[in-house]
């Protein structure tokens, strides 16, 4: 009996665990909130689900995205001002 409601409480405790990585993860957060503000991912979390190489993975990208933001934007712009200017 003891080794089902373990069992159970587990699934329950999985359950609520990807709920909250739902709400972290799928809120209504756009890419420039994710980018400009500190709005972090739940690295910690992710490294004891699922390991540290999946953490760091995920660390690294989070890293990855902040930093190309600025050339995203001046490539933007200069794509636009050739558009405007054209020739």
């Amino acid at each position: 009996m003891k080794a089902g409601a373990v069992e159970f409480e587990g699934i329950l405790s999985a359950e609520k665990q990807e709920y909250t990585w739902a709400a972290a993860w799928g809120g209504t957060t756009t890419i420039c909130d994710f980018a400009l503000q500190d709005s972090d991912q739940p690295l910690h979390d992710v490294k004891d689900y699922f390991g540290e190489r999946v953490g760091l993975y995920f660390a690294f990208m989070q890293l990855l995205v902040r930093s190309l933001v600025a050339p995203s934007v001046a490539g933007l712009a200069v794509v636009c001002a050739g558009f405007y200017f054209g020739s």
